[in-house]
């Protein structure tokens, strides 16, 4: 089983490259380092919510999307998915 932190480092480095972004295109549209998301992205680091809240926004994707297990969807992911949708 995956960690937390390499789950969402798969699940930035899939969609930025289905969103066809380049590391510096992301950096300069989420406005952050490139440092910073190179520590994302190769699970070497406890990052901020509000940093992952800014990927996700130039990303164009609902956050929760960056903690999604792919092989394994559950329902308490569901669950909050629906929680957070709802309370938007």
């Amino acid at each position: 089983m995956e960690t937390i932190h390499q789950t969402i480092a798969k699940n930035i480095l899939t969609f930025r490259k289905d969103a066809g972004f380049s590391q510096l295109a992301l950096v300069a549209s989420a406005e952050i380092a490139l440092k910073t998301l190179h520590t994302i992205e190769h699970a070497n680091t406890n990052c901020r919510l509000r940093t992952l809240e800014k990927v996700a926004d130039a990303l164009n994707i609902p956050i929760v999307r960056l903690f999604e297990e792919k092989q394994n969807s559950s329902s308490n992911l569901d669950s909050l998915i629906r929680l957070l949708s709802q309370s938007q």
